[in-house]
């Protein structure tokens, strides 16, 4: 679909975020405020704004929000996550999922709406290893909940629910720029408030575009469908996946600290953590990683995925051409 058609189905201010009426408000504030931002100008830049006047704002934006990361991010996740293991309720958590995704693909944003620097084989290759890398640290998070026995608790379903769709995002994610690495002029970005959150049956999790051809494909991602998802989506805008049936993102799990025997369950994460599990010291683009520290962290993941086999193969082939035919112009 182009990008006028499909800008015009999404507000270019989001509805208001629901208060929680305490302290997370003020947690959630800034990183609310940048993740609108981002989406403002992805608006305009797909309702045909002209470059040089984006330019600015992207320059602008992108020096607040790099300092952000550096020096708020880490200690306020860490803030919300220990308020929700203490409360029980994970909700506060779903804001930062853009910032999550958005920091393996920052470079994604001058590419797609300035131009440039271009975004070439070597680039995609490394935001899909930073990408599986972020979403390493989740599934850490996750398993050791599972070694305690607690995870599939009534008390940890919050975490679980919260956990699994962001799991299941990064793992789309890292397959989209397996893509994106064999079609030069394709960009994956994450799905700011306006496009995530604001309007029913169109609401999606990332986007593709087709920076050559000027279309773009939205991509919604669930967990695990349900029958009536098909129909609220519009077919020729938003690809749907499935977590279990595209990613093959199930395995074998003991379940209940009373019984030894373990049950199929939706296991996001998989498709990540095999990335990982492969990675090999002197990996171009990891240059910034040590390699005992990248040593380590593939031992983790390959505990991580220890007894599956890579369904990676099989999850890019259910998913590539459906990404592929939307990218189409329509004659």
């Amino acid at each position: 679909m182009d990008y006028a058609t499909f800008v015009s189905r999404y507000p270019r201010t989001p509805r208001p975020a629901v208060d929680f009426g305490d302290d997370r408000d003020g947690w959630l504030a800034l990183p609310r405020s940048f993740a609108i931002r981002f989406g403002e100008l992805l608006h305009d830049h797909l309702s045909g704004a002209r470059t040089e006047v984006l330019q600015a704002r992207l320059r602008d934006l992108l020096s607040a929000y790099v300092g952000w990361l550096r020096s708020r991010f880490a200690s306020l996740i860490r803030t919300v996550e220990y308020r929700g293991v203490v409360t029980g309720d994970q909700s506060s958590s779903l804001p930062f999922l853009f910032h999550h995704l958005n920091q393996p693909l920052l470079d994604m944003w001058p590419y797609v709406v300035v131009g440039s620097p271009q975004v070439n084989r070597l680039d995609a290759r490394r935001m899909r290893m930073l990408l599986a890398l972020a979403a390493l640290s989740l599934g850490r998070v996750r398993d050791g909940q599972v070694s305690e026995l607690g995870y599939f608790s009534p008390e940890f379903e919050s975490l679980c629910s919260v956990h699994s769709g962001m799991l299941s995002e990064f793992d789309t994610a890292v397959l989209l720029m397996e893509i994106v690495r064999e079609h030069p002029g394709l960009a994956v970005l994450p799905a700011p408030p306006q496009f995530e959150q604001s309007t029913r049956g169109a609401n999606v999790d990332l986007l593709v575009l087709d920076t050559r051809r000027k279309q773009i494909v939205g991509v919604q991602v669930k967990t695990r469908l349900r029958g009536g998802t098909f129909g609220r989506y519009e077919e020729d805008a938003v690809v749907l996946i499935d977590g279990d049936l595209d990613l093959g993102n199930t395995r074998r799990v003991r379940t209940d600290p009373r019984r030894s025997d373990a049950h199929a369950v939706t296991w996001p994460g998989l498709i990540s953590a095999h990335v990982v599990a492969d990675i090999r010291p002197g990996t171009v683009g990891l240059e910034d990683f040590e390699t005992p520290r990248l040593l380590a962290l593939r031992r983790i993941a390959r505990r991580l995925c220890y007894g599956t086999s890579s369904y990676t193969k099989d999850a890019l082939r259910h998913i590539s051409d459906r990404i592929l035919e939307r990218l189409e112009p329509v004659a």
